[in-house]
């Protein structure tokens, strides 16, 4: 009985490695052809729906109601937007420290924007997680 386990197992651990591989290598055309610093980026739909699970996540554990829920959703998604657009407009500069400035002046306007209806506590809480901003998504 127990060998019979340890095939199923196996066999189970099989097919979810070859599907892994299958989501990983099997659909190119879910990141664009630019690749930065971060590595591929996300497509735009895809990366609008990972900062909004991203803020939802994070208001989730602020307890936030739906009301602050939408609006920390908003806000954050706002500030990804604005932030991946001032980058690409400036790509290819090749000068990291406009990237880090443009980073710190989209983390500052996020930040001031959720000191409008996040409690000084949770605006820190937010801040960790989302100002971010990571490159990669």
């Amino acid at each position: 009985m127990k060998h019979a386990y340890q095939r199923h197992v196996t066999k189970g651990v099989g097919i979810f490695s070859l599907v892994g591989l299958i989501l990983l290598f099997g659909n190119p055309t879910t990141v664009t052809a630019q690749r930065g610093r971060g590595g591929p980026q996300l497509e735009p739909e895809q990366a609008q729906a990972a900062w909004t699970l991203a803020a939802r996540s994070v208001a989730k554990e602020l307890r936030l109601d739906d009301k602050g829920t939408a609006q920390l959703v908003d806000t954050y998604t706002a500030t990804r937007a604005s932030h991946r657009k001032n980058i690409e407009l400036q790509y290819g500069a090749g000068d990291f420290q406009v990237y880090r400035e443009i980073a710190d002046e989209e983390r500052g306007k996020l930040e001031t924007a959720l000191g409008g209806f996040l409690k000084t506590k949770d605006v820190g809480k937010a801040m960790a997680s989302l100002g971010t901003l990571s490159g990669e998504w």
